[in-house]
């Protein structure tokens, strides 16, 4: 019910987007999914349609996505969601913390 009422998935749709992460039926609604809406909508501004483009960035956890997002912010960038959660700690500091920031 959370998917199709509350982020919005239509139901036509909703078997494409667990079929992409499966994962997401194990999760418990309050203690993980909506935290991690909650930030990604109204602090870190994207929007429910990228995060029902790429429902695996779900699977993330919420210090990880609060990390980055942080991060990102004081370096003034800006990236796509699954860009933001889903590379492995050595490629994102590659990619964007050439001065050893982030950890």
């Amino acid at each position: 019910r959370y998917l199709t009422e509350e982020l919005g998935i239509p139901s036509s749709r909703l078997g494409h987007v667990v079929a992409k992460c499966a994962t997401l039926l194990t999760l418990n609604v309050d203690k993980n999914l909506r935290p991690k809406v909650e930030f990604l909508v109204n602090e870190a501004g994207f929007s429910l349609d990228d995060i029902v483009k790429a429902p695996n960035v779900l699977t993330y956890s919420l210090a990880r996505m609060r990390q980055r997002h942080r991060f990102l912010t004081d370096k003034g960038l800006r990236i796509g969601l699954a860009s933001m959660v889903s590379y492995s700690t050595a490629d994102f500091q590659k990619r964007f913390d050439r001065d050893g920031d982030l950890l």
